[in-house]
């Protein structure tokens, strides 16, 4: 298992790339950014036979990850909106 420091920092989503054998495992839809949330939390959860008291703390940050990169989705939505309005504004005048 790689560098887990980040799970204690909720705002920290981390960017770097898995490799290709970490993915393996891993269901098309659950690779984005927040694979590398999932994967120690998929371990523990094998490890601990998915009992739902045991692996919070992994759980919670893989949310939050997701969370967070959904407010980041609808901020750039916000954006390319904004950018396409004003685009449209200035070739009507």
């Amino acid at each position: 298992m790689g560098d887990t420091s980040y799970l204690n920092d909720p705002d920290v989503i981390p960017r770097r790339r898995m490799a290709l054998e970490e993915y393996e495992g891993l269901p098309l839809n659950a690779r984005d950014s927040c694979a590398a949330r999932l994967v120690p939390l998929d371990e523990c959860r094998r490890g601990t036979m998915y009992l739902p008291w045991k692996c919070e703390d992994e759980r919670h940050a893989y949310e939050q990850c997701l969370y967070a990169d959904y407010l980041n989705r609808v901020k750039l939505m916000k954006d390319i909106q904004r950018v396409r309005k004003a685009e449209k504004k200035a070739e009507q005048g």
